[in-house]
């Protein structure tokens, strides 16, 4: 009895020091085994990696969308530096300064727009401003087809001026809201790449369609373009946190 009493004693001494050993490994083997070698459920950090990207992916979407309805806005604008002082007498104006102050004026009524403008995203959404702001945009574009004189130019210029401020600083808040400090300056040069398509299609797509089409003909084009960003800017631009950076 006393034999087998120290068998199993010694028995049980070497499975503790053999299972000792083994937890051991697996311990150091999940530190050091490369991440491709572990079973495909059961990786280390695999469910916050795959939720990091998707959050990711969503972010990108969301900044590449927003990135084109500032686009799209943008081509009735710039279609106009290049064919009014063109066909600035089919516009109803009679001579190239009114060109000029027309062209500048937006740029003017945005100085002190901007801030005003920050302000007011700290009371509504970032959907709502941009929806306000395509709204402008699609209903500047189509008059400008209509527009004659150069008071009725200023007017539009100056709805446009506050389209842009509201669109721009509406387009920075979104992807305050959807960015993070690691990504978030890749997202500004997405944003600041992609929007500015809409003034090499509105300068180039422009000159060649009042050529071919007529001035008013192109801005209604244009405008129609436009309007398309009213819908997309509902269902995509998320609604943010009223202008405060996430």
């Amino acid at each position: 009895a006393r034999r087998i009493g120290s068998l199993l004693k010694i028995s049980f001494a070497v499975w503790e020091k053999e299972r000792y050993w083994i937890l051991t490994r697996q311990r150091y083997d999940s530190v050091t085994m490369p991440y491709d070698r572990f079973p495909k459920g059961n990786r280390p950090g695999q469910e916050g990696k795959g939720r990091h990207m998707a959050e990711k992916e969503r972010a990108s979407r969301q900044v590449i969308v927003i990135s084109l309805i500032t686009a799209a806005c943008l081509i009735g604008d710039s279609m106009l530096y290049i064919v009014l002082p063109i066909c600035f007498a089919q516009a109803g104006l009679s001579s190239l300064w009114e060109v000029g102050i027309i062209l500048s004026v937006n740029r003017l009524v945005r100085l002190p727009l901007n801030p005003i403008v920050g302000w007011l995203y700290r009371h509504i959404s970032d959907r709502t401003g941009i929806f306000i702001a395509t709204v402008l945009a699609t209903i500047t574009t189509f008059s400008y087809a209509f527009a004659d004189g150069f008071a009725v130019w200023l007017l539009l210029r100056c709805l446009w001026g506050i389209a842009w401020t509201l669109l721009r600083l509406g387009g920075f808040y979104c992807i305050l809201n959807v960015s993070s400090d690691d990504n978030r300056g890749y997202f500004m040069g997405l944003y600041n790449g992609l929007y500015r398509i809409g003034s090499l299609a509105g300068m180039l797509l422009g000159g060649i369609f009042a050529d071919w089409l007529g001035f008013s003909v192109t801005c209604m084009l244009f405008g129609a373009c436009t309007a398309v960003t009213i819908v997309l800017g509902l269902i995509y631009v998320p609604r943010g946190n009223s202008g405060v950076p996430a």
